[in-house]
């Protein structure tokens, strides 16, 4: 592999990489500062994709998948927990945060103890901002699975599971990730230029 080669393969991963940080950096900027929907206020298919909803969940019924990402040396967990939304209906919060799936798995263990005990708990609600993704029908079929297994019927799903999905993770530290993003494609940019003109220029 000649040394053009390399530098090549270093500029496309420096713009597409750079592109992509950048672009995340926007929608987190999005979802930080836009007016949100009133979680408690939701109907049961009133939001579309791109929604930001906020609000206090009085409840979980628990994690039913779980998807790690490496990235390096670095292991990143989305934890998906089924939740109550609008009258009666499922849906799930997709949890990217640690410190928000610290406080929903707590916020289930007291709901399982309220379940099981015959006083009366309090289960604590837990404040959550997240933005409206379309319900992939790999999550339908998670969630199917999930909720069967623990006794509910399958038509009664079919019936209470909205069209969407909610995903949550730390949307404050946008202004970094769209400084991190741009230098790299902007670097990826100048790259490109010097390795063209290097190019035009007429050998010797």
């Amino acid at each position: 592999m000649n040394i053009n080669s390399i530098f090549f393969k270093l500029k496309l991963y420096l713009i597409i990489g750079g592109l992509a940080i950048l672009l995340m950096g926007l929608r987190d900027m999005y979802v930080d500062t836009t007016s949100a929907i009133n979680y408690n206020n939701t109907q049961n298919n009133n939001l579309s994709w791109g929604t930001v909803v906020e609000g206090e969940l009085p409840l979980n019924y628990g994690i039913f998948s779980k998807k790690t990402t490496k990235i390096e040396t670095n292991e990143y967990s989305t934890l998906s927990y089924l939740i109550p939304i609008a009258t009666d209906h499922f849906s799930s919060l997709d949890v990217r945060n640690k410190e928000l799936q610290s406080q929903l798995n707590k916020q289930y263990n007291d709901y399982v103890n309220a379940q099981n005990s015959s006083e009366i708990v309090t289960i604590p609600s837990v404040h959550f901002r997240g933005i409206v993704r379309p319900m992939r029908d790999n999550t339908i079929r998670r969630i199917k699975r999930y909720l069967i297994s623990s006794g509910t019927d399958a038509s009664e799903i079919e019936n209470r599971l909205v069209s969407y999905q909610i995903y949550c993770k730390e949307f404050s530290n946008w202004l970094n990730t769209i400084i991190f993003g741009s230098a790299l494609f902007l670097i990826g940019i100048v790259f490109s230029i010097i390795q063209y003109r290097d190019n035009k220029k007429p050998s010797k």
